[in-house]
């Protein structure tokens, strides 16, 4: 079993950015994990360009400001992976049908003792070197992140998260080794 740290490959996709007249805060309010589906706005994108450049291509994990954003077939392919792990918050665009994601499922899993853990003055985690995982608390998760670090911009995902990325042939999406059982 492995964990990854999820992200868009940004160099060779375009990416999501808030529409004029919006502030970020509006879009990072559930950086913790908390549910806001019920209480949820949709925010105006757009995709990112950049003039001096040809436009990159279009991934189904673009990516908004740091945060996980999804097309609607990556939706459609992850659907209920997503659903029982967090929220799909739909977001209003010319350029598509996209959703940010909110990671809701917060898990203590990280091994502090077998981690290299950077803390700040007050012994809270603020960075972490070199992860390692029970096994035994993430056998089940697909997509998670953990409590030492509930702030991680994009989510922590298993083996099975990309084994349904692949086999539906998503594109855009990187995934950064963190642990493996194995190791």
């Amino acid at each position: 079993m492995s964990i990854y740290h999820l992200v868009p490959d940004a160099n060779r996709y375009q990416s999501l950015v808030v529409g004029s007249g919006k502030r970020l805060n509006e879009v990072s309010k559930f950086t913790f994990g908390n549910p806001v589906l019920e209480t949820w706005k949709p925010v105006q994108v757009r995709l990112a360009t950049d003039l001096d450049k040809p436009p990159l291509p279009v991934s189904d994990f673009p990516g908004l400001s740091g945060m996980p954003a999804f097309t609607e077939k990556a939706v459609n392919a992850l659907g209920e992976i997503l659903r029982i792990n967090g929220e799909l918050l739909p977001l209003e665009s010319d350029d598509g049908i996209f959703y940010l994601y909110n990671t809701t499922t917060i898990i203590d899993a990280l091994d502090e003792g077998k981690s290299d853990l950077s803390r700040n003055q007050n012994g809270l985690v603020r960075f972490i070197k070199k992860h390692h995982f029970v096994p035994q608390k993430i056998s089940q998760l697909t997509i998670f992140r953990p409590i030492q670090l509930p702030d991680y911009s994009y989510p922590c995902v298993t083996d099975r998260f990309v084994e349904v990325v692949e086999q539906a042939q998503l594109t855009g999406f990187l995934f950064r080794k963190l642990w493996s059982s194995d190791e």
